[in-house]
């Protein structure tokens, strides 16, 4: 046999059934973005004793972006046995974005050496935190309202 409570709207003036499997959510949210880029360039000339001179370079790039939301929903259910309830759950999505890198070294100019930590720039992927669901306490109607039991 299912329980079923009755919940009345006195603004309204009307009732309405809360079964068991009944939950209803609001929600709100905030979320996180970081977007950010840095560019650079430096150039330096050593004197190689009386050899002459050597031309160094040294030009640098980063992007990152980086993206998270918090909400906060309430659930409103029916326990078969304890009977209605109001849950707050909390939703963490986690911490995600990417990141661009680019660092090109050059020595003794165009014709010099040369070297290149992203030649196909290459846009890596992240996850710092993983996305987590967290049930916060049940609070049952009827026990809130309820006066204890003296002994």
């Amino acid at each position: 046999m299912a329980k079923t409570f009755v919940v009345e709207d006195h603004d309204a003036n009307t009732e309405r059934k809360l079964n068991p499997s009944d939950i209803y959510q609001m929600q709100g949210a905030i979320t996180f973005l970081l977007d950010t880029e840095v560019k650079g360039e430096l150039k330096k000339e050593f004197e190689l004793w009386k050899l002459g001179s050597l031309e160094t370079t040294l030009d640098f790039e980063g992007k990152l972006k980086a993206t998270s939301a918090i909400r906060v929903s309430r659930k409103i259910g029916v326990d078969k046995i304890r009977g209605p309830y109001l849950e707050d759950v909390l939703d963490f999505d986690g911490v995600k974005g990417s990141y661009f890198q680019k660092v090109v070294g050059k020595i003794g100019g165009e014709r010099g050496l040369k070297h290149d930590t992203n030649p196909n720039n290459k846009i890596e992927p992240f996850t710092l935190f993983e996305s987590k669901r967290t049930n916060l306490r049940k609070h049952y109607l009827f026990e809130l309202f309820s006066k204890p039991s003296e002994k």
